[in-house]
């Protein structure tokens, strides 16, 4: 069944809800106090069964221009548009400002319906019909059906139904694929079902059991989290269902949260999908019919999906903004709004409270904006607005900088579905524009900061061994710190095996150097480091600490330790700890005679290694305790046993 959402627009009393009673029977009043004064005050829904089987779920919205905030929440997710202007008035101030409002949100497709056919001579109508057909041209409804009709005798009522099945028709469905939102536009509690909550599904898909989070401003300002909790049901056009997919208006019961923790404008997706967005980047057009031009950081008010939020416009490349303008904008905002890029808005005034404009967001976790860089930011914004979805996804994750950006963070960033960024993504890495630095978890970087950091890395190494002739190289870890302590982990290991690929580097087990690099001696220090060697091999298994032979030589600890390092290096000495070194030789002996020891003895004790080897338990402890380091043996209480392979 093919799903779609149709949502009424026009003046007060020129019989929106009337209609809608007329088409499916359905009152979509629901309030006491609409009943009572025989007005919409709030959204009304409704639904009809078109005859090819396509499903209409029916947005009726308040025409009062005190009631413009309601009626913006529940045009948000619609699909076509019914706009119902009244024979006896014609076209009046509401009617202009939800036609501007619809032509705002790109809404692409609808009809007018010209009601109260039944009060007015045939003269008239057509005069009105000619009227409205005049004014509509140059929007989105140019050239649509003009259909006359009387919710009081149903004339016309089966023309209209036809209209509405042609036009719905032609709309292609919303995608079940992509991230699943859900706009709050209702809150209530039933009786033994407690809280449930309304409002149009606008992409992917949900299913009775699914964990949701209720992204809400009032929580996230505090602490970045929403709502966590589970579906206890669901409804689709007052049916109970087991899923519910994009395109429908949908209920869904919660389980255990309060009613008041809630309200219109917050947002119903998987847990930690979209973040909270204090500003806003987008394209904005001043409405021509603005009264008065736009100033540079003016107070508005501003409206995506449900939600209503007020902040200040900042207008990136001029102070102010005439009527008919069309140009770059970031909002920030006095609380938090939960939008993708792509996503409509629409602007009004704070004061005189008037609709002025909308637009697109083109991103939703912005820096924010400082004058001098006005240019890099308009030029990054037109890739935005006009680019491919390649080219943006590439930006996005060029502004992430080191941190970089996995595919999760893409999918709560563009309203797009996922087949169509992981297609994006593949380009990308095929352009060499990003990096993969994490397969598991699809986490990406820029090549740009891909590339800053290895000549980073190159630096810093050439640096090192300039200052360390006789070190080998440098820790994974001291690199890392070296690039910033902010650097990831898994990009640092990235950035190494790049390097290391393209044979800049050599890595050793943790050791880090250029691959140019060799430990050159001087003769002087070959001299030393032979001098070294014969203390360790006449010392037996009692060799000198490194302090004693640094002593004797008249060299510094810091000397020693890198002749050391080479000794190690070239396997003619094995290091035990800070402060102590075997000849290896004499180490392998030893290490052959406590295997054996063990193989026939099961077990050892420091006094066992001490007398086997005939040395003192200066050396027999740390002995003992390498063996366990490197997995040789295992202690058990105060003896050792060899470790099973």
């Amino acid at each position: 069944m093919r799903n779609i959402i149709l949502g009424t627009a026009g003046h007060i009393d020129h019989g929106k809800t009337s209609l809608v009673k007329a088409l499916t029977g359905i009152d979509a009043d629901r309030l006491k106090e609409e009943k009572e004064r025989g007005i919409t005050i709030d959204i009304g829904f409704a639904s009809y069964g078109l005859p090819d089987g396509t499903r209409l779920g029916i947005v009726d919205v308040p025409g009062h221009e005190r009631l413009i905030k309601n009626m913006l929440a529940g045009v948000g997710g619609i699909d076509m548009v019914m706009l119902v202007i009244a024979a006896n008035e014609g076209i009046m101030p509401q009617t202009r400002e939800h036609l501007m409002i619809c032509n705002l949100l790109k809404i692409k497709k609808g009809l007018v319906a010209v009601t109260k056919t039944d009060i007015v001579e045939e003269e008239w109508l057509e005069l009105v019909i000619d009227d409205i057909k005049e004014y509509i041209r140059g929007t989105f409804l140019e050239g649509c059906p003009v259909v006359p009709v009387s919710s009081v005798t149903k004339e016309n009522l089966n023309d209209l139904i036809g209209e509405l099945a042609k036009i719905a028709g032609e709309i292609e469905e919303k995608s079940s694929e992509g991230l699943f939102r859900l706009p709050v536009d209702r809150v209530f509690t039933m009786k033994g079902l407690g809280t449930v909550l309304t409002g149009t599904l606008l992409s992917g898909k949900v299913s009775q059991n699914d964990e949701v989070e209720i992204f809400c401003g009032r929580i996230s300002a505090r602490n970045g989290e929403g709502i966590r909790t589970r579906l206890r049901g669901i409804q689709c056009h007052n049916k109970h269902v087991s899923i519910a997919v994009a395109g429908q208006r949908t209920a869904l019961n919660l389980q255990g949260v309060e009613k008041n923790s809630i309200t219109r404008g917050d947002v119903v997706s998987i847990p930690d999908a979209i973040r909270p967005s204090y500003m806003i980047d987008g394209q904005f057009l001043l409405l021509k019919e603005a009264s008065k031009p736009l100033k540079n950081r003016a107070r508005i008010r501003f409206y995506t999906g449900t939600k209503e939020v007020m902040g200040r416009i900042i207008l990136l490349d001029r102070e102010k903004l005439e009527p008919g303008d069309n140009t770059y904008v970031q909002f920030r905002l006095e609380e938090p709004v939960f939008a993708l890029a792509g996503d409509r808005y629409i602007v009004r005034f704070y004061s005189p409270v008037e609709t002025i404009g909308g637009g697109t967001i083109l991103d939703n976790n912005p820096l924010k904006y400082r004058k001098k860089k006005a240019g890099a930011v308009i030029k990054n914004l037109e890739i935005l607005e006009k680019g491919s979805l390649t080219e943006k996804l590439s930006l996005q994750i060029l502004k992430q900088g080191v941190r970089g950006e996995d595919i999760n963070g893409l999918l709560s960033w563009i309203d797009d579905i996922p087949a169509r960024i992981e297609e994006a993504i593949e380009q990308s890495l095929k352009n060499k524009e990003i990096v993969l630095i994490d397969k598991g978890k699809s986490h990406y970087v820029h090549k740009n900061i891909f590339d800053r950091l290895k000549k980073g890395v190159l630096s810093e190494l050439n640096n090192f061994h300039k200052k360390n002739p006789l070190k080998f190289g440098i820790s994974k870890e001291e690199i890392r710190k070296k690039m910033g302590d902010d650097l990831p982990q898994r990009l640092v290991e990235a950035v190494l095996k790049g390097l290391e690929k393209g044979n800049d580097i050599a890595i050793e087990k943790n050791t880090v150097r250029l691959a140019s690099f060799e430990v050159r001696l001087g003769r002087d220090q070959e001299d030393i480091k032979e001098r070294i060697l014969r203390f360790y091999k006449n010392g037996g298994v009692q060799p000198p600490l490194m302090e004693e032979i640094c002593k004797d030589l008249g060299i510094d600890l810091r000397q020693m330790g890198d002749i050391i390092s080479i000794l190690v290096k070239e396997e003619k000495l094995v290091r035990i700890d800070s402060s102590l070194c075997f000849y290896q030789e004499i180490f392998d002996k030893i290490k052959e005679m406590t295997i054996k020891y063990l193989t026939k003895n099961k077990k050892m004790t420091v006094a066992d290694m001490r007398d086997m080897i005939k040395t003192t338990r200066k050396y027999a402890v740390p002995l003992c305790e390498y063996f366990d380091s490197i997995n040789l043996t295992m202690r058990i209480g105060d003896e050792r046993v060899l470790r099973e392979k």
